[in-house]
């Protein structure tokens, strides 16, 4: 099990769901984070494999986790910068500007070996004024590619 106290998801109200991705399926019952659409939903839905209950941030510490022990046992990360990795990773989540590819939400090793992806929302990074977030945008690519690279 994802451990989630003492993180940036301590604080998330979740709401619950019936979602599917496949019509013909039974529904899984699904945790976003309040505020999220229903089509956010039907992706986590999609992209945790399985039939049963999904929660949005046991399903993301899953990867999470993942690519901070894959850093720590490399020698790449010390402890002070997994966390930052970690925390900096849920944020980008949680703030909807970015999400690794769906082989890393499953696990699909060869996939991730092949072709690991992170996919940043654009629309996210655009201002209120009408500009483009280019620090956030930027220190969201450092961060996906550092976590690609665990």
């Amino acid at each position: 099990m994802a451990h989630i106290d003492r993180t940036l998801w301590d604080g998330v109200a979740l709401r619950r769901m019936r979602a599917g991705a496949d019509p013909d399926a039974a529904p899984r019952s699904v945790a976003l984070p309040r505020g999220w659409d229903a089509e956010a939903g039907v992706a986590l839905a999609a992209l945790v494999p399985g039939s049963g209950p999904v929660a949005l941030p046991r399903a993301a510490e899953a990867w999470i986790g993942r690519a901070v022990r894959g850093g720590l046992k490399a020698g790449i990360l010390d402890e002070a910068a997994a966390a930052s990795l970690a925390e900096g990773l849920r944020t980008l989540l949680l703030t909807r500007r970015g999400a690794p590819g769906a082989e890393v939400w499953r696990n699909d090793g060869k996939a991730v070996q092949a072709e690991p992806r992170f996919v940043l929302n654009l629309p996210a990074f655009l201002e209120a004024e009408g500009g483009f977030d280019t620090q956030g945008y930027a220190e969201a690519c450092a961060l996906a590619v550092t976590a690609l690279d665990r």
